[in-house]
Order: C-alpha cells, then structure tokens, then sequence
C-alpha cells in the first residue's frame, strides 16, 4: 500500500479542488446573474443557458443584453426624465431619444449578426434573433431569420410556431393553418399551439371548412377539440375557457349544458372580478335561451360590479318578456 498523504497535502489538495469548482460556476454565474423575463418564445435559449457550453453561454449574454436594451427604451419613452439621465450619464452632445433608441438596436442587431456569422446552425439564437426583430417592427428580417431556422431544424416545434407567425404577416391563410397542423404533430403536449389552432379555425370556421375539405360544424368540432386540449395541457387558462363556452354555444343544437361547464370553469380561474361576473353573465343567457329563468336569474345575483349594471337589468327584463311568452 501506498504510504498515507500528509495533512498538508490533502489540504492543498481539497483548496484545489475547491478552486476549480468555485472558478466553473463563477463562470456560470456571470451569466445568468441577470436573468431576464422573457416571452416564452426564449424558452429554448433560457435553456440553453444553464449549460457548459460556451457558445450557448455566449447566446445568453445578447438575450440578456437584448432585454437589458429593451427595458430601457421602454423607460425612456415611459418616463421622459430618464433619457436626460442617460445623456448626462453618457455625454451625448446632441441627445435625441429616436437616434438613441435605433443605436441601442443597432448595437443589439449586430451582436446577433456577428455569433450567427461564427454559429450559423445555432437555432435557439436564430429564433431569439427573429423574435428581436419582430419587436422591433422589422418583419421582413424576422421572417428571413425564422425561415433560415427551419431549413436548419425543420423538426423543431417552435420553428413552426414562427412559420405561422410569418404566414399571418403575410395573411396566407392556408400556411398559417399547416404550421399549427406540424407545430401540433412534433409537440402534441404544447397548450398553446392547441389553443392559436382553435382560435384561427373558430374564427374562421368557412375557411377553415374549405382547407379541411369539410363542413362548417365539422371545423366547429375540430375546434372545441383544440380548445379541449389546449384546457386539457393549461387546465386553469380562463381565456380557452371562455372561447371554448362559446364553441359549445355556437353548436347547432346549442350544447348547453358544456357551454355552461366550461363559463363556470372560466369564471373560477378568471384573473379578476369583470371577468368572473362577465362569465356568470353569460351563463344567465345561456339559461335564458334554454328556458331556466329560476337559474337564469340566480347567476344574474352572483353579478354586483356596477360596471354589469345595465346588463343586470338588460337580462332581468328579457327574463320577464320570456317568461311571459
């Protein structure tokens, strides 16, 4: 057997290790210091960030700097006052807060340019790029930067998400239609790809019958099963709720007592009290039509903002003239 280490050595030893551990997540540590909120469309590039990787560590620190910029042009519009201070602070001669805003763009578009220059196939930096370019209103570069990104990665979902965002610039109803349709087949599980299907085809149920190559109430039926999944992935999503009440309603025959679940459902997960009692509201029409004063009138009761004052009363009196028919 080897003789034993001497305390001095395992000590010199155990700080090495120290060091080198300490030095890696100090690293790391510069950058994701300053985590951005970000949409969810940065899902990706967040992800990537909690890696080794120095590229992608490198891909961090534009988002980071990206949201930096934006949040403080969206200070320096806000509040006047703060763009002085960022001109005293910086020595502008001549400050003009519309000069200021495209160089704090242009120093952003630039450092996309140069990593995408040196990491072409970086895809979670090509959809952030796009998405930066939306925000900033240029779309023709935005759709440039999400095409390039699915001719590199076209398996990946929120590619196709992009691709429709592209197809509703462009107001091409049919590609916006096949890339929900592909975004949805490469992941099933994603709420909200359900949930913009939905809307588009409900929205557009004509349309949406003539690409499926089906009938209205077909398309309608496709529609309530998004929004069904699209609840079934984000359960406590009210707005979904509240479109897929009026699916159910929109049905022929109307299907009542789904409209009503799915308003009663909206109303406990709504953000606020307009839109709980908003939803009883429409509970109480729904009951109207179907001839349950007693009840129509009960969710009429749960209604107290004085915002609904006058559909309180609208609903009460077309209760009484059904009722007297």
């Amino acid at each position: 057997l080897p003789p034993p280490r001497s305390d001095a050595k395992q000590r010199l030893l155990v700080l090495s290790l120290l060091a080198i551990i300490g030095s890696a997540f100090y690293s790391m540590w510069q950058t994701t210091l300053d985590l951005p909120v970000l949409p969810e469309s940065h899902v990706q590039s967040i992800k990537a960030a909690f890696t080794w990787n120095p590229v992608d560590r490198e891909a961090r620190r534009i988002l980071a700097a990206e949201k930096r910029a934006t949040e403080a042009v969206a200070r320096w519009i806000q509040e006047p006052h703060a763009f002085f201070e960022h001109a005293l602070k910086n020595d502008l001669r001549e400050p003009s807060i519309e000069a200021e805003i495209q160089n704090s763009y242009r120093r952003i578009r630039d450092r996309y340019r140069e990593f995408l220059k040196r990491y072409p196939e970086h895809v979670p930096a090509r959809l952030a790029y796009g998405d930066f370019l939306e925000l900033v209103e240029d779309y023709d570069g935005a759709t440039e930067a999400w095409d390039l990104a699915r001719e590199i990665d076209p398996k990946n979902p929120e590619i196709w998400s992009r691709q429709a965002r592209i197809a509703y610039f462009e107001e091409n109803f049919e590609k916006l239609l096949t890339s929900y349709q592909r975004a949805i087949q490469l992941d099933e599980g994603n709420w909200d790809h359900h949930y913009q299907m939905a809307t588009i085809v409900f929205s557009n149920l004509g349309k949406s019958a003539q690409h499926f190559g089906e009938s209205a109430e077909d398309s309608l039926a496709r529609a309530i099963l998004h929004y069904t999944e699209a609840l079934r992935f984000n359960p406590t999503h009210s707005t979904v709720a509240h479109e897929l009440a009026m699916a159910y309603a929109h049905s022929d025959p109307p299907r009542i007592k789904d409209s009503i679940a799915a308003w009663e459902k909206s109303a406990r997960h709504a953000l606020d009290d307009i839109d709980r009692e908003s939803a009883y509201l429409h509970i109480a029409d729904v009951l109207i039509g179907d001839r349950q004063f007693d009840d129509a009138r009960k969710h009429v009761e749960r209604s107290s903002l004085p915002t609904f004052r006058g559909q309180r009363e609208w609903l009460l009196r077309k209760i009484s003239h059904s009722e007297s028919q």
